[in-house]
């Protein structure tokens, strides 16, 4: 049964009893008798929910057991796309969440859908420190509950990363130390028996705060259950406690908080998806999970553009060449992630600066066809749900990364880059780390100096290689500007806008981009 159908009951046997003049006493431990209570977590799915059916009869069988989000649910699969987000608050409505803070993914189409998701929600929803700019709370409510069970008062409040700000005008997230300090505050006032911080910071080196900086700023959190940075955390800063479960489902938190009369004690472990799946399955919630698939299934074959000649990425043979040489298709994926970081970024102080773009070859899996194309093309080019991903560098870091693109050459590299907004020289025969020759901006903006450690470029990639995989450690913990959406939602966005200029279909032809130096 569901906590908030339990405490429910309680408060109407508590008020019968009292009618009827005997003395009445909570529901649940009490006293110095010891108790356990069971916080399981999860962050950061990105829409991959279809294991919620393992969690909910783990949940039940587990007494005085709550299951909370700490963000970042609603967007990232086929699912979350085609319905906005709004499958994804069925799902966790019909696996009973308690609780859920707002990752900044909930903000990716604004503040007002942010707000539309969590009224969906048939639990509370909690950012304390998102509020309008007059200074009223985003979600209207107080940002922290009390949940009564086993006899204890577990206080929560939620807390968004400032990250999430971004170019949107309609919403500020206030300073995440300030805020906590004000919500654990109130929190003791309501005599809360542990404080939890359902937080979406993460530890990410070039975040700040960080989890660890918030715990101990503020040790007066028992418990910091975070999000954000897709990382594993259990750790412990003085007598907090701080959890985190990577991303996309591929663990299930589960924290004991054992109370006695000298205090409490907390247990924190992980349940590997894997392991998840051997228990039972809930057989209701997999069925509305196959069919909200099902129909979101439908979303895909609306058409969203339409291409006069084939685009391709890969030969007739299934040779991956978008791994080794420029490709039409591999242009066009990231001339829309330099067009939508030209849309993210007007307005604000980044405005004007040149943007650079690129993708990994290994990200643009299949070739398109000439005719109509559907939303489902576009998540077949670019399967793996990663986000459009924006970055301050230097010249000197640009070329940095071009150098890793070419590394691999002559060979089929999943590295190599396919880029937009410069016109890049190399020399394949060259030594690697000294086959770029030079780059040129698009638009008359110049050669760049490859030693050129100051001027700021933006460049938008995707979330895996902004991460610093596949060689690319110039960028590993840089701070993004921006982490917009999903890669294949940009890119759809892209081929729309592409055939409405062309008055119905588009032709796509461009100049080299990638040019072998002549001798």
């Amino acid at each position: 049964m569901n906590q908030k159908y339990r405490t429910y009951l309680a408060v109407v046997l508590a008020a019968v009893l009292l009618l009827a003049g005997f003395l009445v006493i909570t529901l649940g431990t009490a006293g110095d008798a010891e108790v356990t209570i069971t916080i399981y977590h999860t962050n950061d799915m990105h829409g991959h929910l279809e294991d919620l059916a393992y969690t909910i009869p783990l949940r039940d069988a587990t007494p005085n057991a709550l299951l909370v989000s700490a963000g970042d649910a609603t967007q990232g699969t086929l699912l979350a796309t085609a319905t906005n987000g709004t499958a994804i608050m069925t799902l966790m409505n019909a696996a009973e969440y308690d609780v859920m803070t707002l990752g900044n993914h909930e903000f990716d189409k604004g503040a007002g859908h942010a707000r539309e998701l969590a009224g969906l929600a048939e639990f509370p929803v909690l950012s304390a420190n998102t509020i309008y700019p007059n200074g009223t709370a985003l979600l209207g409510n107080d940002g922290n509950l009390i949940i009564e069970t086993g006899g204890k008062r577990i206080g929560f409040f939620g807390i968004t990363t400032t990250e999430t700000s971004g170019p949107y005008s309609q919403f500020i997230c206030t300073d995440e130390i300030s805020a906590a300090k004000n919500q654990t505050a109130r929190l003791a006032e309501k005599d809360a028996d542990l404080i939890v911080a359902l937080v979406h910071i993460g530890n990410d080196p070039s975040s700040s705060p960080t989890s660890y900086d918030l715990a101990a700023a503020v040790p007066e959190i028992d418990l910091i259950i975070d999000g954000h940075s897709h990382t594993v955390i259990q750790d412990t800063v003085g007598n907090t406690t701080i959890v985190q479960t990577g991303a996309f489902f591929q663990n299930l938190g589960r924290i004991n908080i054992t109370f006695t009369a000298d205090g409490h004690s907390i247990e924190t472990s992980l349940i590997p998806v894997a392991d998840l799946r051997n228990g039972t399955a809930d057989p209701a919630y997999a069925a509305l999970y196959a069919n909200l698939s099902d129909m979101s299934g439908e979303g895909y074959e609306r058409v969203i553009g339409n291409s006069a000649t084939p685009l391709a990425a890969n030969a007739e043979n299934g040779t991956r060449l978008v791994r080794m040489q420029e490709m039409p298709l591999g242009d066009l994926v990231a001339d829309s992630m330099r067009w939508y970081a030209k849309k993210t970024l007007a307005g604000t102080e980044r405005d004007g600066l040149p943007i650079v773009a690129a993708v990994n070859g290994g990200g643009v899996r299949e070739n398109l066809p000439a005719g109509d194309l559907t939303l489902g093309d576009a998540y077949t080019v670019l399967p793996f749900g990663n986000m459009v991903t924006l970055l301050g560098i230097t010249p000197a870091e640009l070329y940095a990364a071009l150098e890793n693109g070419v590394s691999g050459l002559p060979g089929a590299d999943g590295r190599f880059l396919q880029v937009a907004g410069i016109r890049m020289t190399i020399d394949a025969e060259a030594v690697p780390q000294n086959r770029v020759v030079s780059v040129e901006l698009a638009d008359g903006g110049g050669v760049l100096d490859r030693n050129d450690t100051t001027t700021e470029l933006v460049f938008a990639t995707n979330s895996y290689v902004a991460s610093g995989a596949e060689g690319y450690e110039v960028f590993a913990g840089k701070h993004p500007i921006e982490e917009t959406t999903v890669d294949a939602v940009v890119f759809a966005e892209y081929l729309t806008v592409l055939t409405e200029a062309g008055g119905g279909s588009f032709t796509y032809a461009v100049p080299a981009r990638i040019v072998e130096e002549e001798i």
